[in-house]
């Protein structure tokens, strides 16, 4: 099973580009993620991944350590890659994946706190949730995306959806405070349950430490 890769290390560049104007290449995109199952660690990328449960029971789980929770048909594999990303050095991407029926979910996650001051930050969402809605089309059986912008409580985020010869993909892209969220569904064209695949999109909350107040999209 080929999971699909989420391109959240675009993130990072897209950042770099707009409190730094550190490149003048806008479209310059870090390797994406993937699952250890499919490519071996090397010295610029260590991955590392651990599964959670392995019985396929829906339901909301909660990741605490990343301030979110999500709706998942099955119960997630979680995959971890550290990459390079210049000029932040180290940045560690975490991906909650499954499939089920033919139909690849994926909540990622990242953390520039310790990476970039939340003001500078702050300037540059525009620019951090630009990259990262482009990101989930990247490299993916699909074309001619469609962009739709959200809020989900007081957080900014955009919808994406895009279709392909045999493919469609949902997702929707969340910045809350220096972290960074992607909720993605990739699946067969004309599948019938669209029901549990909204269910995924519309289900994430997010409850940071350092917010006031936990905003959820139900």
């Amino acid at each position: 099973m080929k999971f699909p890769k989420w391109g959240l290390t675009a993130l990072a560049v897209c950042v770099v580009l707009g409190v730094l104007q550190f490149a003048s290449n806008p479209n310059r995109v870090l390797a994406p993620a993937t699952p250890v199952a499919t490519r071996a660690p090397t010295a610029a990328a260590t991955l590392e991944a651990t599964t959670q449960v392995a019985a396929c029971v829906p339901g909301v789980v909660t990741f605490a350590a990343e301030g979110f929770s999500a709706w998942f048909p099955c119960a997630p594999e979680r995959v971890i890659r550290k990459a390079n990303a210049v000029p932040f050095g180290e940045i560690q991407i975490i991906t909650y994946q499954t499939t089920v029926d033919g139909v690849d979910y994926a909540a990622a996650y990242v953390n520039y706190a310790d990476k970039l001051p939340a003001a500078a930050f702050d300037l540059a969402k525009v620019l951090v949730l630009d990259g990262a809605k482009r990101s989930l089309v990247r490299g993916q059986p699909v074309t001619n995306p469609v962009y739709k912008d959200v809020t989900l409580g007081a957080l900014s985020g955009v919808e994406v959806n895009a279709e392909g010869a045999e493919k469609a993909l949902r997702g929707r892209v969340w910045v809350a405070r220096q972290v960074t969220y992607q909720m993605v569904a990739l699946y067969p064209k004309g599948y019938a349950d669209q029901e549990r695949i909204t269910k995924f999109i519309e289900a994430f909350a997010v409850n940071l430490t350092s917010a006031t107040a936990i905003a959820t999209s139900r």
